[in-house]
């Protein structure tokens, strides 16, 4: 099936919530030095391709200063660090996964390559899910994010398991209706997006809540998928990617957006005392925004 309005909706709005977290909110840290350690549990790499991956997760991909490429010796690079440049380098086939803070390469280069590189990491990772609330509070496992290299990950083979790492926000699009707007066939297509916030304190809770219930009467640009900057490993397909020349590209050029009406946020209490399957000491948080979309459904079917 290609790609529908909600799915477009939901990816863009992605984007919109990730740029406002770590570029309006700074929910960053800076200049992290980085090692990418070669893993063999990679669910979604062929055999084809190996992937090197660092002990964060994730990289922020949205900026004119994040790097393209990264460090690499041994093997046919030699005993000192190259540069090798994702963008247009064939033959190592170099992706960064800003997603999954890792470095996916051809097979040929081999496992047992040194590759560093340096990358902001962000202090509270954005994840797209299908999975309901309950689902993911009560039947997912979470990786708690660390200051040292190993805390979170465990071990050096576990780095390529999928689990979650938090603090993290979780979007997922809750339900949609479309009401009569205007003649000649106009809806206004209402979508409801929910974010879960599972973070570790409540200062950064807090804020999470406040910055985005002060987001409210902004527009959101309805991005395309072939317009959408990052490829299939959540490598940035044309570097530098900034959000907000995106953002201006897209409501200059008189494209499709979405109109946020309506922010609500909560906190989840646990008042009855039982033992939730999260992380200890961490903090919920639940944020409720209504999406307005005057459209005409008929004409894009």
């Amino acid at each position: 099936m290609k790609p529908q309005f909600d799915h477009k909706v939901l990816s863009s709005f992605y984007l919109w919530f990730d740029d406002r977290l770590t570029r309006y909110g700074e929910a960053t840290e800076t200049g992290i030095s980085q090692n990418f350690y070669y893993s063999s549990l990679n669910v979604d790499v062929p055999v084809n391709q190996v992937a090197y991956y660092s002990p964060d997760r994730q990289f922020v991909a949205n900026g004119a200063d994040v790097p393209s490429g990264v460090y690499v010796s041994g093997g046919a690079f030699g005993s000192s660090y190259s540069w090798v440049d994702q963008n247009g380098n064939d033959a190592t086939g170099l992706m960064i996964d800003f997603d999954k803070g890792r470095v996916v390469m051809n097979s040929g280069v081999g496992d047992d390559l040194a590759i560093s590189g340096n990358f902001d990491r962000k202090t509270i990772n954005c994840y797209i899910t299908n999975e309901s609330d309950e689902d993911l509070l009560f039947n997912t496992d979470f990786i708690v994010a660390g200051d040292d290299d190993e805390t979170f990950l465990q071990t050096v083979t576990g780095l390529g398991s999928p689990n979650y790492t938090v603090p993290a926000a979780f979007l997922s699009y809750n339900s949609s209706v479309n009401k009569p707007f205007a003649l000649g066939g106009m809806q206004d297509t209402q979508s409801n997006i929910r974010v879960v916030v599972v973070v570790n304190e409540n200062f950064t809770l807090d804020g999470a809540l406040s910055l985005f219930r002060d987001s409210t009467e902004v527009c959101v640009p309805i991005i395309d998928f072939e317009n959408f900057p990052f490829g299939e490993y959540f490598h940035i397909k044309n570097p530098p990617y900034t959000y907000s020349g995106l953002y201006q590209s897209k409501m200059n050029g008189g494209g499709p957006y979405a109109f946020i009406e309506k922010v609500s946020c909560s906190k989840l209490y646990d008042t009855a005392g039982s033992a939730l399957n999260i992380p200890r000491g961490m903090r919920i948080g639940f944020i409720d925004f209504t999406l307005s979309t005057p459209r005409l459904p008929k004409q894009e079917i």
